[in-house]
C-alpha cells in the first residue's frame, strides 16, 4: 500500500474534513473555485480582496 502525502486541489475540495473546516471558517467552495480559476488564467489582479485576505472568515 502506497501512502500519499500530497493531494490535488480537487481532491482536497472533495474531502469531507476539508469541507467541515471550510464551513467552520465560513469559506465558500465557490469562492475557492473562483480563486483557483483566476490563478489558472493568470488574472490575480482581478481577484476580489476579500477572497485573498480572508475578510469573510471570522477571527480567532
Amino acid at each position: 500500500m502506497t501512502h500519499r502525502c500530497e493531494y490535488t486541489l480537487a481532491e482536497l475540495l472533495e474531502d469531507p474534513m476539508t469541507g467541515l473546516l471550510m464551513k467552520s471558517d465560513r469559506v465558500e467552495r465557490a469562492t475557492i473555485e473562483s480563486l483557483v480559476a483566476a490563478v489558472q488564467r493568470g488574472r490575480l489582479d482581478r481577484i476580489p480582496a476579500a477572497a485573498v485576505c480572508g475578510t469573510g472568515a471570522r477571527a480567532g
